[in-house]
């Protein structure tokens, strides 16, 4: 059985991530360009390691830090309109942060069996 704060975390994850995504898919082809690809890998990403984070795989957890640091990098790369909170700027940090929290709890129940997992 799956923890139940794993899952709260994968339910977060994809409530947050799917229409980020599909305006990502959007973006894409009504304006392409490096920041709509940016996005749309980054989000792909990210989806990809939920699914690995819903199997207690560690490639999952590997997977969302890398593709959460994209994110991040291209928070900073790309400049913020004008008007626009500082706090987008930290959003992701604080993600990746709360994200790291709740894996590490559960760190060794990663890569074992289903049978082996303790709630």
């Amino acid at each position: 059985m799956r923890p139940r704060s794993i899952f709260l975390l994968c339910f977060a994850i994809v409530v947050m991530t799917l229409p980020k995504f599909i305006n990502a898919v959007y973006a894409l082809f009504v304006t392409p360009g490096s920041y709509a690809l940016l996005w749309f890998v980054s989000n792909s990403l990210v989806l990809v390691s939920c699914y690995g984070l819903w199997q207690m795989r560690k490639w999952g957890v590997y997977l969302f830090v890398a593709a959460w640091l994209v994110k991040i990098a291209g928070v900073l790369w790309f400049p913020i309109e004008p008007g626009r909170s500082t706090l987008l700027l930290w959003f992701p940090v604080v993600v990746l942060l709360v994200y790291l929290a709740v894996v590490a709890h559960h760190w060794q129940d990663f890569d074992k069996e289903e049978s082996d997992i303790s709630p």
